[in-house]
């Protein structure tokens, strides 16, 4: 096969796996009536619930997406009393951001489903291969994330 080829059937497969991701997600979210939290608010709430006080830029750097794109998503869980900002005391252009106890509360709900959808697709595979296959992918984001960044 070449690798033209092999590239493109990765593609499908990555493509694949993000939207029945994403699906099992909401489908768990729905299966435990929680019908308050934007999909696309997991990616600001779950790494506050593990490191809170990132910055926006942090945020961003860590997740691979634009600063703006997170911003957007920050304001609406401010807006919703999920998180709240705190400027730097060093430097007051940064702006750090926590989670409220609501927004703990909902981000712990959140980890729970996402402890299940890593359960589920890691059964029938070994350490080995999943060690080997977050390697890979994490080279192909360290060479496509330069490019549209």
């Amino acid at each position: 096969m070449s690798l033209n080829k092999a590239m493109h059937e990765l593609s499908g497969t990555v493509h694949k796996l993000s939207r029945l991701l994403s699906d099992y997600i909401r489908h768990q979210m729905e299966l435990e009536g929680i019908n308050d939290i934007h999909p696309s608010s997991e990616v600001v709430l779950l790494p506050l619930l593990s490191k809170e006080g990132q910055t926006l830029s942090d945020l961003a750097r860590e997740l691979h997406m634009k600063a703006p794109t997170i911003t957007v998503i920050a304001n609406r869980l401010e807006e919703m009393g999920w998180i709240r900002r705190r400027r730097g005391t060093h430097d007051r252009r940064q702006v750090h951001l926590f989670l409220t106890p609501e927004g703990r509360e909902k981000a712990n709900q959140l980890a729970g489903i996402h402890r299940k959808a890593c359960q589920a697709m890691a059964a029938n595979l070994n350490r080995e291969s999943l060690s080997m296959t977050t390697n890979t992918l994490d080279q192909i984001i360290s060479n496509i994330f330069p490019i549209i960044s």
